[in-house]
C-alpha cells in the first residue's frame, strides 16, 4: 500500500466501518520488525502536524504491518493482507507495550 490520499481513504474507511480488532491478532509481528515498529510510533507521537502519515515496519509475504497517524492525531497499528488492510488497533498509551519484545 503506497501513501496517498486514496490509501489514507481506505485507512479512514477501515477504522470507521469495522470494529477495532483484538490486540492479539498482532502478536505474530517478529521481534524485529517490533523494534522498529516502537521507533516509528515513538517519532509519530512526538511530531503534531494535521497531515496523516502511514509508514510500514514489518511484514512478510502477503502481510505487511504499519502505523497510521490520523488528522485527528490519533495512531493506529495497521494490519494489510495484500495491499488491503484488513484489522487495526488504536495505539496509545495504554497498550503501547504492543511493540515491547
Amino acid at each position: 500500500m503506497n501513501s496517498n490520499t486514496h490509501d489514507y481513504d481506505k485507512l479512514d474507511n477501515l477504522i470507521k466501518n469495522n470494529k477495532e480488532s483484538d490486540d492479539d491478532i498482532f502478536y505474530y509481528i517478529k521481534c524485529s520488525h517490533l523494534k522498529k515498529g516502537k521507533e516509528i510510533y515513538n517519532q509519530m507521537k512526538n511530531i503534531e502536524n494535521t497531515n496523516t502519515s502511514y509508514q510500514i515496519f514489518g511484514g512478510s509475504g502477503y502481510v505487511s504491518y504499519g502505523l497510521y497517524k490520523s488528522k485527528q492525531q490519533i495512531i493506529y497499528l495497521i494490519k494489510v493482507n495484500i495491499q488491503e488492510p484488513t484489522h487495526y488497533v488504536k495505539v496509545n498509551e495504554e497498550n503501547e507495550n504492543l511493540f515491547d519484545l
